[in-house]
């Protein structure tokens, strides 16, 4: 299967892209390029695809998470995984800025990329 993940693009139409990043140095950038994408007007809209495990900062990542973007929370498919309900709820305690944008949660992901 080869290493995926890297700022991947898996569709063109809609615009779908994968990363793995995991911490906040890493999501920083993303982020940012994200935030520029939709300066740019390569698309209207922002979804992202989160799931991340237990041991990862949240509390650097979540001021990272752009404001403007819909998210949706899963719980990847290891013993390792932070509940997709977990970030949410991490996401509701005092931080010095939180995710305004709604967000649904989804019990588990096997794999982050198509068949």
């Amino acid at each position: 299967m080869g290493f995926h993940g890297r700022w991947e693009r898996l569709s063109e139409s809609p615009y779908v892209l994968c990363d793995i990043g995991h911490n906040a140095q890493a999501l920083s950038h993303n982020f940012a390029q994200l935030r520029r994408y939709l300066e740019e007007g390569r698309y209207s809209s922002l979804i992202v695809v989160y799931g991340v495990m237990a041991d990862k900062d949240l509390d650097a990542i979540i001021p990272l998470m752009p404001s403007d973007a819909t998210y949706i929370f899963v719980t990847p498919d290891t013993p390792r995984a932070l509940p997709a309900g977990a970030v949410p709820a991490a996401e509701r305690t005092p931080r010095p800025r939180r995710i305004p944008a709604a967000g649904a949660v989804f019990p588990a992901t096997s794999s982050p990329l198509p068949p």
